[in-house]
């Protein structure tokens, strides 16, 4: 995966997992949620494998998506 696609992936996990609320009183709390989401990432990270299973449902996903965008009337938009 390209190096900015990686990060871009990390800090939208980050964001779901920790920055999810914005509601932090402060901005040491906020710190303390990115240091703690980084601690518990590097205990469990690991390099992402391609399988065809993965490969599959992304082109499913791919397909559904072409499908819907195709299906809308051109007079709609």
């Amino acid at each position: 995966m390209h190096e900015v696609g990686r990060d871009e992936q990390w800090f939208g996990i980050l964001r779901r997992k920790r920055l999810r609320s914005p509601d932090f009183p402060d901005l040491a709390a906020l710190q303390r949620a990115i240091h703690q989401f980084i601690a518990e990432w590097n205990d469990i990270a690991h390099p992402f494998r391609w399988t065809p299973r993965s490969f599959d449902k992304i082109l499913a996903k791919v397909d559904a998506a072409l499908v819907t965008t195709t299906d809308i009337p051109a007079d709609a938009a």
